[in-house]
């Protein structure tokens, strides 16, 4: 279906993130290949935003969509330091691409200094450690577990699953706004994703999946909601 409509109205750019941003959910290789290739048809430039991607690499393998760029020149990926390296303020990111000629464009448009020499040096530094990446992904598979199964747990509330640090969650009674604010009062802040598009009244929050401890008193606080709706 998309790649119909990508043959019909031949866009100049796609954009998409990969994990699926804010559903949390991994899309193929395979598809963004096809899609990738599809595009390059029709002179479409394909940008894959890898925000997440560390959430859906291996200790063994990188799964990126970088490993296309040699092949489809018109595919640019990007990565950052903002999520599983926890540096957002230092507000470095990097693309990767294989055509000259986006690659000077890039440039034309770049400021002369986008960074400080301290942001640039730890994002060096954190580039070189993967002892960090490994023990954050492995942290996040054991407290991600353990939370889907306190969540099965209660009678109300849905979720959907995911392959990065965030979870996407809606209670069967409660509107986003209320639950949002319900939280809130305990002391968990969400986002509130009712009004994003492609998610419009579907009453969905957004959590960061934290340490054990903190999730133990979410899902206590989520119970405690839940128990107040039986009664009422």
């Amino acid at each position: 279906m998309l790649k119909g409509l990508i043959n019909t109205h031949r866009p100049k750019l796609l954009w998409f993130s990969n994990p699926v941003n804010p559903t949390g959910q991994s899309l193929s290789l395979k598809w963004v290949e096809e899609l990738t290739a599809a595009c390059a048809l029709q002179k479409t430039a394909v940008v894959v935003d890898e925000a997440y991607g560390e959430y859906t690499d291996t200790d063994r393998e990188v799964v990126s969509a970088s490993r296309l760029t040699r092949k489809y020149e018109n595919l640019m990926v990007l990565r950052t330091f903002s999520k599983i390296h926890a540096l957002p303020n230092l507000r470095v990111g990097y693309l990767m691409n294989s055509s000259r000629d986006i690659l000077k464009a890039v440039s034309l448009y770049r400021p002369m200094f986008p960074f400080s020499w301290f942001s640039l040096f730890l994002a060096g530094i954190a580039s070189i450690d993967e002892e960090h990446v490994q023990g954050a992904r492995r942290k996040l598979l054991v407290r991600h577990e353990r939370l889907i199964q306190q969540l099965e747990t209660l009678k109300t509330f849905s979720y959907l699953p995911s392959r990065t640090n965030t979870l996407m969650l809606r209670n069967a009674y409660i509107k986003a706004s209320e639950l949002w604010q319900g939280l809130a009062k305990k002391g968990f802040l969400t986002a509130n994703l009712n009004r994003v598009n492609g998610l419009k009244g579907q009453n969905f929050l957004r959590m960061t999946i934290c340490s054990e401890e903190e999730n133990d008193l979410f899902i206590h606080d989520c119970r405690q909601i839940e128990q107040a709706l039986m009664v009422s």
